[in-house]
């Protein structure tokens, strides 16, 4: 069963930062359906509007020489060579390192 849903609901799912199953339940929708928005299968063309907007990643990357299968950028951020994933950056409890 197709839920109505309109194209400024579905721009605002796809715009929410919120885990899927808060989404859902706010947007009274399945988690599949915003899942389907999410990954752009459903309403294509908010999906493609919503991506052109975000920014481009134009940082200088290189490979760090203990770890082959890390680069680090400019910024200072870090990521996966394989998957292309930047990692996630926390402190630590007991102190920076």
């Amino acid at each position: 069963m197709e839920q109505k849903l309109s194209d400024e609901q579905a721009a605002a799912i796809l715009r929410d930062d919120r885990p899927k199953v808060v989404i859902a339940e706010a947007f009274g929708v399945s988690r599949s359906l915003v899942q389907q928005i999410k990954s752009g299968r459903h309403r294509r063309h908010l999906y493609d509007a919503w991506k052109a907007e975000q920014p481009i990643d134009t940082a200088e990357w290189r490979s760090i020489p203990d770890w082959p299968l890390y680069e680090a950028s400019e910024d200072g951020r870090i990521r996966n060579t394989r998957t292309g994933a930047v990692l996630k950056q926390r402190e630590m409890p007991t102190g920076p390192y």
